[in-house]
């Protein structure tokens, strides 16, 4: 049996732990993720921590740095406020892969809580030297607005190979 009792919780007559309150009150899931960036990936999700770490014993080999899985825990049932942050941008040039520039914006963006990227602008001009180049936003670093700026380029060259021949 479960009761509340002022600002403490009982079970069958025990008292709880802070911890065992905060995830009674508090539903959390466990989700085992692997990679960075553009490789992030969810690769499974458990109500218990413990089903994750077992999860992650049995299928995390732990050969590439990059991969090696992690347990992150996400509230549910929450609505996230929106959070004010000031973004990284950085430009690169999409015949030469040279980063050209990067800078913290002199601005501040309303973006949902987690949000790491935003928009990629495209810029193609033919009568200048330098036929494209391309700008990207990044939440979270200027690590991350580069890393975004390469597998923009990345993107645009592989759809530029696939145009017919003009």
């Amino acid at each position: 049996m479960l009761a509340a009792v002022h600002d403490s919780i009982m079970v069958t007559g025990h008292r709880c732990s802070a911890e065992l309150k905060e995830e009674i009150m508090s539903p959390k899931v466990h989700v085992v993720t692997t990679g960075q960036y553009s490789d992030y990936r969810i690769a499974a999700i458990f109500s218990a921590r413990d089903a994750a770490e077992r999860y992650l014993h049995v299928n995390d080999t732990g050969e590439h740095p990059y991969d090696t899985g992690r347990i992150e825990e996400w509230s549910i049932d929450e609505i996230s406020e929106p959070v004010s942050v000031i973004p990284w941008q950085a430009s690169i040039d999409c015949d030469t892969g040279e980063i050209m520039w990067t800078h913290k914006a002199n601005w501040s963006e309303v973006i949902q809580r987690g949000m790491r990227a935003g928009p990629v602008d495209i810029h193609e001009v033919t009568d200048q030297p330098r036929k494209a180049w391309i700008i990207v936003t990044s939440y979270a670093s200027e690590e991350h607005a580069k890393k975004l700026a390469i597998e923009a380029r990345q993107k645009w060259l592989r759809e530029k190979r696939s145009l017919p021949n003009r």
